[in-house]
């Protein structure tokens, strides 16, 4: 047999590494950070030692978890906040449609999310200061200014967009193990913008479920 080129020895490990990084994402829809390195070997149907050769701990192997999920993110959220004339309303919809079908599509995305709201806890600093820095400034800025654009938030807009991306999170959460199946997107963007008043020209009775939503929102 021929021994391995440069080329597909980079071609594996990129697929060992990729199969590794999935592997993380289905054990944290299950079971939160509650897992080791043995847990992900099994879950990919790797060899502990092939997984460790990658990854000789969890902190390295949640790195490129979040990485994966930035790098996702930061596209998706550069395509819905950039250039047009798109009213702010619309974009924040369109926003709230397309988040989990980017969650449902790249669990990691969807755990970066829930580990910056819930400010990287069990993260190790470093980790947690880089990803973080990053989540500001590329994910909730964006998200933070189109809430400012529509009047309704006023300062500080970024405990309104945690608000909001904090529901988004919330309630997406109850379907995340099964990769968002049932979960409706539509239902929850529109629940959402009548809550911030956004989806009609009244704003929202203070008896109706919406003005919950809304009123927390209002910042």
């Amino acid at each position: 047999m021929c021994p391995r080129t440069k080329e597909q020895f980079e071609a594996l490990r990129a697929k060992r590494i990729g199969q590794i990084i999935e592997a993380a994402e289905r054990l944290f829809l299950r079971k939160g950070l509650h897992f080791d390195i043995r847990d992900v070997a099994q879950e990919a149907g790797l060899g502990y030692g092939t997984v460790y050769h990658y990854y000789n701990n969890k902190q390295q192997l949640m790195h490129d978890v979040l990485d994966k999920g930035l790098q996702a993110a930061e596209a998706f959220t550069a395509s819905q906040f950039s250039g047009g004339n798109m009213p702010a309303s619309e974009r924040l919809r369109l926003y709230c449609l397309g988040l989990p079908e980017l969650w449902s599509g790249i669990p990691a995305a969807y755990m970066l999310y829930k580990a910056a709201l819930e400010r990287f806890a069990g993260y190790e600093p470093a980790l947690a200061g880089e990803a973080g820095a990053r989540f500001e400034a590329q994910l909730r800025a964006p998200v933070a200014e189109c809430l400012r654009a529509t009047g309704l938030a006023k300062e500080p807009a970024k405990k309104a967009a945690d608000a909001m991306l904090g529901s988004l999170v919330g309630i997406y959460g109850l379907y995340a193990g099964r990769r968002g199946q049932g979960y409706d997107a539509a239902y929850v963007a529109d629940m959402l913008m009548s809550g911030l008043g956004l989806s009609q020209e009244d704003k929202p009775s203070m008896t109706s479920a919406s003005f919950v939503i809304g009123r927390h929102l209002r910042y």
